[in-house]
C-alpha cells in the first residue's frame, strides 16, 4: 500500500507449513557437484519420505521404457497418461529415486522438471552422466522458466533437449520419438561398428599370414638349393651303400656253402670284395652321413612348415633366442655365405608371453631385409637384451631385439615413409610393401614397438621393444582376440 508523500507498506503472506513452498524453497541449495553417482546415507534417509513410484506398463512388450520425473503429482500423472499408451512409463517424484531407477530399470529416456526438492533437474543429468551404465540415456528438461542461460547449462551438463511449459503433448511425443530414433540409430550404428571391427581384425589376420606366405615363397626359392645339398649327399650315399650291399650279399652267401673247412677261400674273397676293416669304417660314416642329411632336412622341413602355418591367436611361453636362432637357419641360403651373424644375447633374457609364430615373422622380416640390403659381404649384428624398468615407448618389463646391418642405410626423407603399406625401398621393387606395416602392427598388437635409426651409406639398426607380459586387455587367453590399439608407427632417426 502507498500513497505520494505518506511512504509505502509491502505486505508478504505465507501459508504456514505448506510441503510445496518448504520442498522448493529447498531447491534452491546449491547442489555438490563432487557427489558421486551412487547415493549417500542422506539420500537413503531421505528416500523413505518419498512417495513410491508408480509404473505404467504398455500393451507392446516391444514399447520403449520412459522414465518421467517430476515433483508436481499433478504434471507426472498428464504426462504419464499422455505416453502411458505408447510406451512403458515409470515415474518417480525425486531425483534420488530417480536416479536409483534409472540404474536398475535401464530406461530408453529420460524426461525431468529442472527445479525440484534435494536433487533438481541440472544435478540429476550431471550424476547420470558420470554412471557407466546411464550415461548414455537420452534426457529431455522441462521447465517453466525460460531463459537461455538455463538452457545452456542444461546442455553443457548433459541434456539432449530442452521442453518449456507450456508444451502441447504433440510437441513432447514428437521430442520423445525424435530421440528414441536417434538413440536407435545410435545403437544400430554401435553394432555394426562392432561388426566391422571383428571384419577388420579377421582381414588384419589374413593379410598377416598373406604376407607371411610371400615371405615363404621367396625362401622356397633359395631353400630348394638348401635342401638339395643334403638330398643329394642322401643319394650319393645310397648308392655306394648299395654296392657294399651287393659284395657283402656274395661274400655271405659264399660263406653259406663254403663251412668251416673253407675258411681260408673266404678270406681271400674278402680281401677281394674289399671287405677288410675299411668297409666297417666307410659303413658307419655312410650311416653317419644318412643321419645328418635327414637331420638337416627334417629341420629345413620343419622350420619352413612352422613358418608357413597359420598362427594359433594365443599367448604362450616364448624363448626369443631360439626364435632368432630359427629365423636365422630358415634365411641361411639367402645369405649364401657372403653374410656374417654376430650374436650378442643377454644370459639373463626371459621369456615372454607373446604369439610366437607372428614374433617369428617379425624377426624373419627384419633380417632378411637386412640381408637384401648389403650388396657383397657384410656383417648383421644381432643383440638381446632386458630392460627390467621398460622404456618411454613401452612401460614396464620388456625385452629389446637390435638387428643392425652393414648395409646401404636409409634416407632420411624414408624413415617415415617405410611403415606406410605398399612403400618398398627395394631396388628391384619386388617386394610387396607389406613386411614393415605388418611388424609394426603385430608389435601394436603385443603392446611394443619398433624403433629405427639409420644413416644413408652406413648401415640401420631396427629395434624391437616386446612387453614381458603384454598389456592387460591386449588379448584373451582363450580366443586370442586383439584389443584395438594405435597404430602410428614409432620411429626415431
Amino acid at each position: 500500500e502507498s500513497r505520494p508523500g505518506g511512504g509505502s507498506t509491502f505486505t508478504v503472506t505465507l501459508p504456514i507449513g505448506s510441503p510445496d513452498v518448504d520442498a522448493r524453497a529447498a531447491s534452491k541449495v546449491p547442489a555438490d557437484a563432487s557427489r558421486p553417482v551412487a547415493l549417500e546415507m542422506s539420500d537413503a534417509k531421505a528416500m523413505e519420505e518419498i512417495d513410491p513410484a508408480h509404473e505404467y506398463p504398455s500393451s507392446s512388450v516391444d514399447a520403449p521404457m520412459l522414465l518421467i520425473v517430476d515433483d508436481n503429482p499433478d504434471m507426472l500423472r498428464f504426462m504419464a497418461d499422455a505416453l502411458g499408451g505408447v510406451y512403458h512409463v515409470l515415474t518417480a517424484r525425486d531425483g534420488l529415486r530417480a536416479l536409483v531407477m534409472a540404474a536398475e530399470r535401464r530406461p530408453d529416456l529420460i524426461i525431468s522438471d529442472v527445479i525440484m526438492p534435494g536433487i533438481d533437474g541440472l544435478e540429476l543429468v550431471r550424476r547420470l552422466r558420470e554412471g557407466e551404465e546411464t550415461a548414455r540415456i537420452p534426457i529431455i528438461l522441462v521447465t517453466a522458466r525460460v531463459g537461455l542461460d538455463q538452457k545452456i547449462e542444461g546442455m553443457q551438463q548433459g541434456a539432449d533437449d530442452y521442453l518449456y511449459k507450456p508444451f502441447s503433448m504433440a510437441e513432447l511425443r514428437a521430442r520423445v520419438e525424435g530421440l528414441l530414433r536417434q538413440r536407435r540409430m545410435e545403437r544400430e550404428l554401435a553394432s555394426q561398428n562392432q561388426e566391422l571391427a571383428a571384419q577388420k581384425l579377421l582381414l588384419e589376420d589374413l593379410l598377416l599370414h598373406q604376407e607371411k606366405l610371400s615371405t615363404l615363397g621367396e625362401l622356397l626359392a633359395s631353400t630348394a638349393h638348401e635342401l638339395a645339398t643334403p638330398i643329394t649327399y642322401l643319394a650319393a650315399n645310397a648308392r655306394i651303400l648299395d654296392n657294399y650291399l651287393v659284395n657283402f650279399r656274395r661274400f655271405f652267401e659264399e660263406a653259406t656253402r663254403a663251412g668251416e673247412g673253407g675258411r681260408s677261400d673266404l678270406v681271400a674273397l674278402a680281401e677281394e670284395l674289399d671287405l677288410g676293416e675299411s668297409f666297417f669304417e666307410d659303413l658307419e660314416d655312410l650311416v653317419r652321413g644318412f643321419i645328418e642329411g635327414s637331420r638337416r632336412s627334417k629341420e629345413i622341413l620343419r622350420n619352413l612348415r612352422n613358418y608357413s602355418r597359420k598362427d594359433e591367436q594365443s599367448l604362450c611361453e616364448t624363448d626369443l633366442r631360439s626364435c632368432i636362432e630359427s629365423s636365422l637357419l630358415l634365411l641361411k641360403s639367402h645369405m649364401k655365405g657372403r653374410i656374417r651373424v654376430h650374436r650378442d644375447d643377454d644370459p639373463a633374457l626371459p621369456a615372454v608371453q607373446c604369439i610366437e609364430g607372428q614374433v617369428k615373422q617379425v624377426i624373419v622380416n627384419l633380417v632378411a631385409n637386412a640381408i637384401q640390403a648389403i650388396e657383397g659381404e657384410g656383417d648383421i649384428w644381432i643383440a638381446t637384451r632386458l630392460q627390467n624398468d621398460g622404456a618411454q615407448e613401452v612401460p614396464g618389463p620388456c625385452v629389446t631385439i637390435d638387428i643392425r646391418d652393414s648395409g646401404c642405410g636409409i634416407a632420411p626423407s624414408m624413415i617415415e615413409e617405410i611403415f606406410r603399406p605398399f612403400v618398398t625401398t627395394r631396388k628391384d621393387q619386388r617386394g610387396t610393401g607389406l613386411g614393415l606395416p605388418i611388424c609394426r602392427e603385430i608389435m601394436v598388437r603385443h603392446g611394443g614397438r619398433i624403433l629405427v635409426e639409420s644413416t644413408l651409406g652406413a648401415g640401420a639398426t631396427f629395434t624391437v621393444m616386446i612387453p614381458v607380459v603384454p598389456p592387460i586387455g591386449r588379448f584373451s587367453r582363450d580366443g586370442g582376440s586383439f584389443s584395438e590399439g594405435p597404430s602410428t608407427p614409432q620411429t626415431t632417426h
